[in-house]
């Protein structure tokens, strides 16, 4: 009898074992048509999700999910797309949009690029900044402080900090070039006045101006008559040069002039009348006073003392 108990309890023990270890062992096997099929237990690096009362792995990082796990294959995972990413594991269908740094007036440019497990960085363009203390949008153009000058340069994340009184050297900056500015339009002014004195010079010299500075008359006084009649003559003592002379100091414009001397080519004394003519007509009823102080003052004393005894003959008559 005692030997019928103990075969009967070893009997028990083995088979409360084997359902033991048939409980413990039941997650490596899976249904199958009906059948039980051996799975091999995987291990999730990155950690795991349910579906469909499987225990599945998650997608890597850069990576989405193609297909879920099942009793005979493990998940299926794809890497994502250009100009996608996934920074985190994950058992989504789909890859996130990378940022775009192109956005207009935004002023921003690509810091790093977007890769399948890391979004794009964007930073603020040269000379620009943000002052979000988060992701940034858009970047303002900093500060230059033109009038007082920079205290604090400026960064990706704060404005530029001006002095709060002129710089010294700023306005150095400013002054020295414009007081260049002005002694160079000086400087152009006074060579081209000692250059046209020059050319006055010049002038007086190849007309037989010399000669009356070296031979000077008493100034008298001028009568004030009509030119008109007296065009010949005084065309005559003239000559052309001292009328072309005379008809430049007086502001007649030199496309005239060069216009008298295209209607007489050929005949300077027919030329000399003509703009002598339009001289008295600019300069009106003063025109005899002002022929002779005019050549007074260039140089041409012989010519204006004949001139007045011209305009004395007239007079007498």
């Amino acid at each position: 009898m005692a030997a019928c108990d103990l075969k009967f309890s070893m009997i028990f023990t083995v088979f409360t074992v084997f359902l033991f270890c048939q409980e413990l062992y039941a997650s490596p096997f899976s249904s199958v048509h009906g059948k039980r099929v051996w799975r091999k237990l995987e291990v999730c690096a990155d950690g795991s999700y349910v579906h469909e009362r499987n225990t599945c792995c998650k997608c890597a990082v850069g990576q989405r999910l193609k297909q879920h796990c099942n009793a005979t294959h493990p998940v299926t995972c794809e890497l994502c797309e250009y100009g996608t990413f996934n920074s985190i594991p994950n058992n989504l269908d789909h890859c996130l949009p990378c940022t775009s740094c192109n956005q207009p007036n935004a002023n921003l440019e690509e810091e790093d690029a977007c890769t399948p497990g890391r979004d794009a960085k964007c930073r603020c363009k040269k000379d620009h900044y943000c002052s979000e203390t988060h992701e940034c949008k858009i970047c303002q153009p900093c500060d230059t402080c033109d009038s007082v000058g920079i205290k604090v340069p400026c960064t990706s994340i704060s404005d530029t900090i001006c002095n709060t009184e002129p710089n010294p050297g700023v306005i150095a900056a400013i002054v020295v070039p414009l007081l260049l500015v002005i002694l160079g339009i000086l400087a152009f002014f006074g060579y081209k006045y000692l250059k046209g004195k020059k050319m006055q010079q010049e002038l007086a010299n190849c007309t037989g101006g010399t000669s009356d500075e070296r031979n000077p008359i008493r100034d008298e006084p001028i009568p004030m008559v009509k030119v008109q009649p007296l065009i010949l003559d005084i065309a005559e003592t003239l000559g052309w040069r001292d009328m072309k002379d005379l008809a430049i100091r007086s502001g007649i414009p030199d496309t005239r002039i060069d216009a008298v001397r295209l209607n007489h080519p050929n005949d300077t004394e027919e030329a000399c009348q003509s703009l002598l003519r339009i001289w008295v007509e600019k300069t009106g009823r003063n025109a005899s006073v002002e022929l002779v102080q005019s050549l007074r003052r260039s140089g041409k004393r012989d010519k204006a003392e004949k001139i007045l005894e011209i305009l004395r003959k007239t007079l007498d008559a």
